[in-house]
């Protein structure tokens, strides 16, 4: 099977000194191909925000990026079935952050398929049983112990039924 590679025109701003102008470039498979591959998935300087405040509140026993789950999380606890994800504003559709207005149909129409998908994935985690909270980057970014309250809420009462279970074990 053979792929056929699209020459895609990028756009660079040069800036000369009286004036700046667009200046279309052409790319071949292998820039583009290079320039996606460095975008990243996970890792994301958010994420690394989110799972450093996680350790200095003390919750331990996460996991990053299970493949297993619907939607891949960014962050898991496992123990607690607690999943959390961490959207780009604009990859998500932040009201403030994306002008759905000021964009062309192609990214109106990405932002809507993002979106079905996150959605999509909440509810097959929650059939699973999973908790899901979903924080936006900026968020995470401005204010990160909100963020580990959130979460600590969601773990506390997982904690205390199985601190229940465990004593009806031993009283049996």
């Amino acid at each position: 099977m053979t792929h056929e590679c699209r020459i895609w025109p990028s756009y660079q701003v040069q800036k000369p000194r009286a004036k700046r102008r667009k200046v279309i470039v052409e790319s071949n498979c292998a820039d583009h191909s290079s320039r996606m591959a460095a975008v990243r998935q996970v890792g994301t300087a958010p994420e690394l925000a989110l799972r450093r405040a996680l350790w200095s509140a003390g919750l331990r026993g996460y996991r990053i990026a299970p493949a297993v789950l619907p939607g891949r999380p960014d962050v898991v606890f496992p123990r607690w079935k607690i999943a959390i994800f961490v959207d780009g504003a604009f990859w998500h559709g932040h009201p403030s952050k994306f002008p759905g207005d000021r964009m062309s149909a192609y990214w109106v129409e990405k932002i809507r398929r993002n979106r079905a998908r996150d959605r999509s994935n909440v509810r097959e985690l929650t059939k699973l049983g999973w908790s899901v909270v979903r924080f936006w980057d900026f968020e995470i970014e401005s204010e990160p112990l909100t963020v580990v309250r959130a979460v600590r809420r969601l773990i506390r009462p997982s904690l205390l039924a199985q601190r229940r279970a465990r004593q009806g074990r031993a009283r049996t």
